[in-house]
């Protein structure tokens, strides 16, 4: 798990089986691209600690506590999920594997991004520790997805883009690239 550890590291592994998975690869040119919930709480919590302040008590929930989204996906999938990822390393980075693992692009409007309160917009590109899901469906999706999902789970499922032919992400603001400097690291500076 660990790259450096000047301590004692003990993983542990459970094994089981996954009925009827959903991979990273399978996005598909055309397909479109949804969210699960609103993003940035995690990183919101943790940059009020990195400046010595306490964050706020939802924001801290989010990064204390985190919800795994396996009904969601499940459900998702029923939906008929092709391509499907936690962003646990954020949107940007984890957007960035699943498109390396289907063979395509994606191109993310910042502005369609749901922010978690008090975070701000580059949290919700960037940060990481999220449970949250980043999820292609085919292009024909009932229109109404969302409103069925928000329905089910009273959690937000938020269409953020689109997936193309060639490689990489490309995050839009208004129809200008925007620039994304560092991303989520799980182990510091």
């Amino acid at each position: 798990d660990l790259v450096r550890s000047e301590r004692l590291t003990v993983d542990v592994v459970v094994i089981g089986r996954a009925t009827g998975p959903v991979f990273r690869a399978g996005a598909e040119d055309g397909d479109t691209l949804w969210v699960t919930g609103k993003l940035g709480g995690p990183a919101a919590a943790i940059a009020a600690w990195e400046r010595s302040e306490s964050p706020d008590k939802m924001a801290r929930e989010r990064f204390a506590r985190p919800i795994p989204r396996v009904t969601e996906a499940q459900w998702l999938r029923d939906a008929g999920a092709k391509a499907l990822i936690d962003l646990s390393d954020g949107l940007a980075a984890d957007a960035g594997q699943l498109t390396a693992a289907s063979g395509v692009s994606c191109v993310i409007e910042a502005a369609h991004v749901p922010v978690f309160p008090g975070a701000r917009d580059m949290d919700a590109l960037l940060g990481g520790e999220e449970f949250e899901l980043l999820v292609a469906l085919p292009a024909d999706v009932e229109s109404d997805v969302g409103v069925e999902f928000a329905e089910r789970f009273e959690l937000p499922l938020t269409g953020i883009g689109h997936v193309e032919s060639g490689s990489g992400v490309r995050v839009l603001k208004a129809g200008v690239p925007v620039k994304l400097n560092g991303g989520f690291n799980h182990f510091g500076s």
